[in-house]
């Protein structure tokens, strides 16, 4: 009789246990995922203990993961996460599902899954979330320390050798520097960049004025072309107004025309914005 009753009080403190358990998990939830996001469980049959029920994930460093917030473009979150392993459409609009590890005290880590939720028309993040409640507190805990501020940088083109003379088509070489260029500035991350077009002193000040926009614009609208976004550039022409090179006569010779070439030139200021 007493071994009866002593087996009754065990289950009836393992069933409150439980119901407690339960209940803080249920508000852990509710907490992390308020809007109920659906992640994907791991599916195994018993007593199978070996893959898939052991979830790994990517390493990666926590400022990455941190730079992620609303407002930050799909582009931008694929450079600092890397593909999602899943892409789909939920609740909220489309979401990027990533397994990511992250490291605990004690030289532990844990595999937490994170959904990046994006404005469907802007691409965009909506919202980030994470699945377990202990994966947010270990974010939470990470000390991140500041990034070195990033300074101006300013690139000075020949503008021979971007454009055949007296052009505002790009050349073949041309095409090869602003390439390098985009990819650059695409890595440094968000910022403002500003191009500019300058030509000699030969011409008509009207003229030069146009042909230095024109030129501008031509190197502006290929950084878009690349997947620089069209926002973080601006454009426009000086003309004839800032020589950096003096050369003597007016007569229009090969050798003047060469003289002046240090004048003929685009300026690339790429100012990060973080």
């Amino acid at each position: 009789m007493m071994k009866n009753k002593f087996l009754a009080g065990l289950v009836t403190v393992a069933l409150w246990s439980s119901c407690l358990a339960n209940g803080a998990e249920n508000q852990s939830a509710s907490q992390v995922n308020p809007h109920g996001l659906v992640y994907s469980d791991v599916v195994m049959t018993w007593p199978d203990f070996s893959e898939p029920f052991q979830r790994d994930g990517v390493v990666l460093p926590p400022e990455q993961i941190l730079q992620v917030k609303r407002g930050v473009h799909a582009q931008d979150v694929r450079a600092l996460l890397g593909e999602p392993l899943s892409v789909g459409t939920g609740a909220l609009g489309t979401e990027w599902d990533y397994n990511l590890k992250l490291d605990l005290a004690d030289e532990d880590y844990i595999v937490c899954q994170y959904k990046v939720v994006f404005e469907d028309e802007s691409m965009t993040v909506k919202d980030t979330v994470w699945r377990r409640y202990q994966c947010k507190l270990a974010m939470e805990t990470v000390k991140v320390e500041p990034a070195p501020v990033q300074e101006p940088k300013t690139i000075e083109l020949s503008g021979d050798f971007l454009f055949d003379f007296d052009d505002a088509s790009l050349a073949q070489q041309g095409f090869e520097v602003l390439n390098k260029l985009a990819i650059d500035i695409l890595a440094t991350g968000p910022s403002n960049v500003t191009v500019v077009g300058h030509t000699d002193r030969l011409g008509s000040r009207q003229y030069n004025q146009q042909l230095s926009e024109r030129r501008a614009h031509a190197v502006a609208n290929y950084l878009t072309e690349r997947g620089v976004p069209a926002e973080w550039i601006r454009s426009y022409g000086r003309g004839m107004d800032e020589q950096v090179k003096a050369c003597e006569g007016d007569r229009i010779t090969p050798a003047l025309r060469e003289c002046l070439r240090p004048n003929r030139r685009v300026s690339i200021t790429v100012e990060p914005l973080r």
